[in-house]
């Protein structure tokens, strides 16, 4: 009988072996052009939907009672801003006593979503001036507070909810008219379960205001004089 060698090759690096000496032997020229007609295959085209941004910041500030006691209050400001250019703006003021800054940044990203999802928002990008809240939810931090951790699982839920969303950090520049409500929230005191409506304006400033003021000479004026009571007589 007579030795042999024999070496075993798995199949599949057999297929790879031959797939590249195929490749070596046949090389596909530089200018060869894309073979995009494929008759016997069915193209499918993925039409992804414009993201909306939602801009949101939770505030929490320390009030005294007439009676003395000190009182926490927080508030929630979002701001929408649609695919078209369109602005929404929202303002709540949270009723959890005691509330702390962290919780009130949960709350405001936990509204937000449910309003995005509500409006059948499918893409969103979310902005928040919270380093720890973002870096949460995208769990780069880990939850170690024991009152954030139900906050936590309730934005994570919700985000898997869209197609696609992104919670991303934003600087509290960036963030100023989200800032602006949720410290008006957190200022106001509202009947439960009541609402109100802020009208927001422009006014003129000095001095430009002094230009609505007329001239001295155009001004008209009335002039009186004391008369003794027998002159009416």
């Amino acid at each position: 009988m007579m030795e042999f060698d024999i070496t075993f090759l798995p199949q599949k690096a057999v297929k790879g072996q031959a797939l590249a000496e195929f490749l070596a032997a046949h090389p596909v020229p530089d200018d060869s052009p894309l073979i995009t007609n494929l008759p016997d295959e069915e193209a499918f085209t993925v039409e992804l939907e414009a993201p909306w941004e939602l801009y949101f910041d939770g505030a929490s500030r320390t009030e005294v009672d007439p009676d003395g006691t000190p009182r926490r209050r927080a508030g929630a400001g979002l701001v929408f801003k649609t695919p078209q250019g369109g602005v929404m703006y929202h303002s709540f003021s949270l009723l959890k006593e005691e509330c702390s800054n962290n919780e009130a940044e949960y709350e405001v990203l936990i509204f937000g979503l449910l309003l995005a999802l509500s409006m059948e928002v499918r893409s969103l990008r979310a902005y928040g001036d919270s380093q720890l809240i973002v870096r949460q939810v995208n769990d780069i931090y880990e939850v170690r507070k024991p009152e954030l951790v139900p906050y936590y699982n309730a934005a994570r839920k919700l985000m898997e909810k869209f197609q696609q969303v992104k919670v991303l950090h934003v600087p509290r520049s960036r963030n100023a008219p989200a800032d602006a409500l949720a410290k008006l929230a957190s200022a106001l005191v509202l009947p439960s379960d009541k609402s109100t409506q802020v009208t927001v304006e422009e006014r003129w400033l000095l001095p430009a205001v002094l230009e609505l003021v007329p001239e001295e000479g155009e001004v008209n004026t009335i002039t009186t004089n004391a008369v003794e009571e027998d002159e009416w007589l």
